[in-house]
Formats: structure tokens, C-alpha cells, sequence
């Protein structure tokens, strides 16, 4: 007896990834989707590469590019297969290791500082492996079954997403940093939420990851007005966690020092005046040899000259 046709048989033209069934859209539109956005994105990471120039932030820019690259190389082949070779064992797998890529780069700028910044890496290679464990026990030992996250793994995933945002929220690189959010969600959706009613597809994630880099690259372009502008570069480009650091070791030597100003999310402010933070000190004084001194275990130089 002849067995019915699946789905995918009945209908050629259906997207399917792994275990996944979207909307219906034709293949050749998902792949030039997938083609334009990895092609647009890699312009864009382009044009940001010499903003970094001097920053400790290139290797978190390179993570970016593999976790872009790797997401593209692996959707474009297997949408070109037929659509019964679609759903190979470990399809899922690869595309799920390929997913946890996306974390690298925010861990890496977690370790961005001189000199432990290139040994850091190895701390990201370990976080990359230990997220995608599941890809290759789904590989090894339930191959044919459905990959998914649940429990402790999940939530920790939805943690790692929640410092991504936290750590950019409070500087002008928030929407990237809500739109890296999204994109992540989307990535992750259907091994997460198994019961969600609704399965985008993943050029859709990929289209998420492209608006990253175009509203990174825009923001980049709108520079820090102002005084302060070393500061506020680096409290947007690095993050609160380091900029909060780096803030509490400068108040720490005004302290010491007596120094008539401190240092606050918008840049040097009198100590009198700590409520009204558009006013700023007369004259650059030791304070900001002080905030140079700490910059350049994350910046060259020449970054912080440019900046004057």
C-alpha cells in the first residue's frame, strides 16, 4: 500500500526547516531573503570594522561575522534541497550550534579589557560549547528526534538574552540591542516555546540580525555630542557593566583627591551641581588624565585622542 504524501510533498513550495512548519512561501524568495540579508550585513559589519579601530571590541566583531556567516552558509544549502531531504537527521543540530553563536559576541565584550581580552576568547569558545551540548546530543544520541530546550537550559538561554539588552539599555545602542533581542527570540523560538502557535520563519531572524547592524551603524554615525565624548563613546560602545566599573574607580579617586567633579552617566558634573548634569567643570583637570589612565586597558591612545 502506498503511503500518503507528506506535507512537503503536497506542496513543494512550503518553507521547512528541521521540525519547523512556517507560512507558506515560495524557496526562491527565502533564498534570495537569506542571500540579500547576509550580503547587506556583511557591508554593514564592513563599514563598522574601522570605527573599532584601537578597541578591544574586534574580536567581539569577528564573533559577530562567524555567528552571521554560519547562520547563512547553513539555511541557504538546505533550502535548495529537495523538499523531501529537507528534514535530514541533525538538521535541527547544526542549525541550533549555529543559533548559540549569536551569544559570542556580547560574552566577548563581557571580557573585553587589556591584557586577559585574547585569553577571554577561550571563555567564549567554552560558553559557545556548553550552549550547543544539546545540538550534539541530539546529533550523537536521538538522532530522528526533535531537538528542544526546556527547563533550567531555557531559562538560562532567556537569561543570556535579558544581559544582552541590560548591559546596552541605557545607551544610544538600545534599539540594536532590542532588535539582537528579537532576532535571538526568533532564532530560538521554535526549540524553546514548543507549543507557540506561530513559527516565523528564520529569514525573518536573519532579516532582525541585518536591522542590528544597520541601527548599530546609524547610531555609530551619530557620535556623542557634547563634552565628555571619550566617556560617553565608551559607555556606549562597552556596555554598563563596564562603564559603571570604570565610573566607580574615577569617584573613587575624586574621592581620594578631593576633586571638584564626579563622574556620572552623562559625563563629568561639579560636585555642587550633581543635579543639573548639562553644566560642566570649567576646565579639564586631573579627573580626566584619571579616566584616560583607566580607558587605555580598553582603548588605545590614539581612540581617546580622537575623541578630544
Amino acid at each position: 500500500m502506498r503511503a500518503a504524501p507528506n506535507e512537503n510533498q503536497r506542496n513543494p513550495q512550503a518553507w521547512s526547516f528541521g521540525k519547523s512548519r512556517c507560512l507558506i512561501i515560495p524557496v526562491w524568495i527565502e533564498v534570495v531573503a537569506i542571500a540579500a540579508f547576509a550580503a547587506g550585513e556583511g557591508v554593514l559589519l564592513a563599514a563598522i570594522r574601522p570605527r573599532l579601530r584601537g578597541a578591544t571590541l574586534t574580536a567581539a566583531w569577528w564573533w559577530a561575522v562567524l555567528a552571521t556567516y554560519s547562520l547563512t552558509l547553513l539555511a541557504l544549502p538546505i533550502l535548495l534541497l529537495d523538499p523531501g531531504a529537507r528534514n535530514f537527521a541533525g538538521a535541527d543540530a547544526l542549525h541550533y550550534a549555529a543559533a548559540m553563536l549569536t551569544f559570542c559576541p556580547a560574552m566577548a565584550v563581557l571580557g573585553a579589557k587589556r591584557p586577559q581580552h585574547h585569553p577571554w576568547q577561550i571563555v567564549v569558545v567554552s560558553l559557545w560549547a556548553v550552549l550547543a551540548l544539546p545540538a550534539l546530543e541530539a546529533f550523537v544520541l536521538r538522532r530522528g528526534q526533535s531537538l528542544e530546550i526546556s527547563g533550567v537550559r531555557a531559562a538560562f538561554l532567556l537569561g543570556l538574552i535579558g544581559v544582552g539588552v541590560l548591559n546596552w539599555l541605557p545607551t544610544r545602542f538600545c534599539p540594536a540591542a532590542l532588535l539582537a533581542a528579537a532576532g535571538q527570540g526568533l532564532l530560538l523560538a521554535e526549540f524553546v516555546f514548543d507549543d507557540a502557535p506561530i513559527r516565523l520563519p528564520r529569514a525573518w531572524a536573519l532579516a532582525a540580525a541585518c536591522f542590528v547592524a544597520a541601527t548599530t551603524w546609524v547610531l555609530v554615525q551619530q557620535r556623542a555630542g557634547g563634552g565628555d565624548r571619550v566617556w560617553r563613546d565608551f559607555r556606549d560602545g562597552f556596555g554598563a557593566l563596564w562603564a559603571l566599573r570604570v565610573a566607580e574607580r574615577v569617584n573613587a579617586a575624586a574621592s581620594a583627591h578631593d576633586w571638584p567633579v564626579r563622574l556620572r552617566w552623562s559625563g563629568f558634573v561639579p560636585v555642587r551641581e550633581e543635579s543639573s548634569p548639562s553644566q560642566q567643570p570649567a576646565s579639564p583637570g586631573p579627573w580626566e588624565a584619571e579616566l584616560s589612565s583607566l580607558l587605555r586597558r580598553f582603548v588605545s591612545p590614539e581612540w581617546i585622542a580622537n575623541r578630544r
